[in-house]
């Protein structure tokens, strides 16, 4: 984990400085549509019948739990007649088709992510999320504690694969495809429940916020053609809950090279 974490935001959302505030999105509202969503392995006829023995004998034993054993035994045994329908249902081709998009929607329902960049400088980053050095980039100190469960993504050129009925890896979450490597991400994986809902976004997705520290903040860089009413909100926000343990920054195009130039911002 690099000592700096980089959140780039475009110049309307200086709310985020004013309520130290940023936003725990779903898997499914993130803009690559394949998080959270890996291959599935489709299961053999073996694995098939083994799958529906286990799910019938769950069924009874919840559903007869004091009987004699006998009794339960000749249930099970009765149900196996249903296996030909339940195969018939798992080797249907949408079964699997439809597996990534409705793992991601489950897991949407419960748990977000907050995304970071690996540094203040990308030109890429600063086109994509911060509005082409029209926004701001917020400069998170990795070491505090507010970050220690952060981890850092690995980019592949094939997609996770989960096996079926295996429980899927912290890994596959923390995949995304070699051609998001420009972003040299790192993410945190939270509870919605721990991030209180304040609205819906433009999708009609929950809008759940999680509160930082400010203290946790190491810099603010302003973007070389912010305007003048998002400059004055940072600068304000900067002045009343930042300038004793963060520094604010301004991030330029260099005069001959194609590259961001960042400098300390000695008067505002």
């Amino acid at each position: 984990m690099c000592a700096s974490l980089f959140k780039y935001l475009p110049p309307d959302r200086t709310d985020v400085l004013r309520n130290h505030s940023l936003r725990n999105t779903q898997f499914d509202a993130l803009n690559d549509p394949f998080e959270a969503a890996p291959a599935f392995d489709r299961p053999n006829e073996e694995q098939i019948r083994e799958s529906h023995l286990r799910m019938i004998v769950a069924e009874v034993e919840k559903q007869f739990p004091s009987s004699p054993r006998e009794i339960r035994d000749s249930e099970i045994e009765a149900r196996r007649v249903t296996f030909p329908a339940f195969r018939d249902l798992l080797v249907q081709p949408s079964t699997w088709q439809n597996a990534p998009a409705k793992l991601q929607k489950d897991l949407s329902v419960t748990y977000g992510t907050i995304c970071f960049g690996g540094s203040g400088n990308n030109m890429l980053m600063w086109s994509h999320y911060a509005d082409s050095l029209r926004g701001y980039v917020i400069e998170f100190d990795s070491e505090h504690p507010l970050f220690r469960n952060a981890r850092k993504v690995k980019y592949s050129t094939e997609r996770p694969r989960v096996k079926y009925q295996e429980n899927a890896p912290e890994a596959f979450y923390l995949c995304k495809s070699s051609q998001w490597c420009y972003e040299d991400e790192s993410r945190m994986f939270l509870p919605l429940a721990n991030a209180p809902s304040v609205g819906i976004d433009k999708y009609g997705a929950p809008l759940h916020l999680w509160e930082f520290d400010p203290a946790a903040v190491k810099s603010i860089i302003l973007g070389e053609r912010i305007q003048d009413d998002a400059r004055r909100a940072i600068v304000d926000a900067y002045s009343k809950d930042y300038r004793r343990h963060a520094r604010l920054k301004f991030a330029s195009r260099h005069e001959s090279e194609f590259r961001i130039v960042i400098d300390d911002i000695l008067k505002t």
